[in-house]
C-alpha cells in the first residue's frame, strides 16, 4: 500500500483488517528497523469470534503478534547481517 524505496514499505491483510508498516532509519553504520500494525478497517464478527475462542482472547492474541513481530525482525537483522 506504500513504498519509499530505503525508508519504509506498508500492505494490508485482507483476512485481519490490519496495514504493516516498516520503518527504515539510517543509524551509523546500520539501520534501525521499526516494525508496526493498526487496523484499516473493522474486524468482522468471525475474526473477533475466532480471536476470543481460538486465541485465548485479545490479551494473548496480542502476545502472539508481538512474539511474531520480533521473529520477523531477528530474521530481517539476520539476512542484513549476512551480507
Amino acid at each position: 500500500t506504500a513504498a519509499d524505496p530505503g525508508r519504509s514499505f506498508a500492505f494490508e491483510t485482507a483476512d485481519s483488517g490490519m496495514r504493516w508498516r516498516y520503518e527504515l532509519e539510517p543509524d551509523g553504520d546500520g539501520t534501525v528497523v521499526t516494525e508496526s500494525r493498526e487496523p484499516f478497517k473493522g474486524r468482522s464478527l468471525l475474526a473477533r469470534v475466532f480471536t476470543a475462542v481460538a486465541l485465548g482472547g485479545g490479551d494473548r492474541h496480542e502476545d502472539e503478534l508481538r512474539a511474531g513481530m520480533r521473529s520477523t525482525l531477528e530474521r530481517l537483522r539476520a539476512v542484513a547481517e549476512a551480507r
